[in-house]
């Protein structure tokens, strides 16, 4: 697309054990590393970013065709930031309730996947992501947003890997998931949000 063309292509890799950046460096992307954390690392890819809008999008994740011109119409209609829904490869159950509760506004599930756009200067004037958070980061940027009724939601899906849900079932990370969000809105320490929702997964 016309519009994209001018992109910059920003990887922060955060320790990875695969062959990630090898990959990434067989392309025109710039690579950095970092500190393992989802807002140290996206921070950090904002901060070498040169261009006017970020977008931050999630391994395993594909934005719909007309993502760039979505991003640029939700802009032009005065936001300052926006993010996609969210369509899951899974057929499961809970993959469908997600989609009906994002459809009316409702949150089941981390809106990470849902792909974060916004002004860079915005990004800048609100510190960006609070990296004391290791889980819902994203959601405490966009409450930010909110708060300023600078935030839209484009009807255009993107498209979330089953890859994602490899080293556990989509049922266990989508009950995590929900446990979690609801315990953030109730204002439990970021602390026990983390124990929780690895526990639940039985991660170390």
């Amino acid at each position: 697309m016309a519009h994209g063309k001018q992109a910059e292509i920003i990887v922060v890799d955060g320790g990875s054990r695969d062959s990630s950046v090898a990959v990434a460096q067989d392309y025109p992307v710039k690579v950095y590393a970092s500190e393992k954390g989802r807002a140290v690392q996206m921070n950090l890819g904002a901060k070498k970013a040169t261009r006017d809008i970020l977008y931050f999008l999630q391994p395993d994740t594909l934005p719909p065709d007309r993502f760039v011109l979505d991003i640029y119409n939700t802009m032009l209609d005065g936001f300052e930031a926006g993010c996609f829904r969210v369509k899951y490869q899974s057929q499961s159950w809970t993959a469908r309730m997600e989609k009906i509760l994002a459809k009316y506004g409702m949150k089941w599930s981390g809106s990470a996947d849902h792909s974060l756009f916004l002004f860079r200067e915005k990004f800048l004037e609100l510190g960006g992501f609070d990296e004391s958070l290791e889980l819902l980061e994203d959601f405490d940027l966009i409450d930010r947003l909110k708060a300023e009724d600078a935030f839209h939601v484009v009807e255009n899906e993107i498209e979330v890997s089953k890859r994602k849900y490899a080293e556990t079932s989509f049922f266990r990370l989508q009950f995590a998931q929900v446990l979690v969000y609801q315990m953030y809105r109730l204002g439990y320490h970021h602390t026990l949000l983390k124990n929780t929702y690895l526990k639940l997964l039985q991660r170390p």
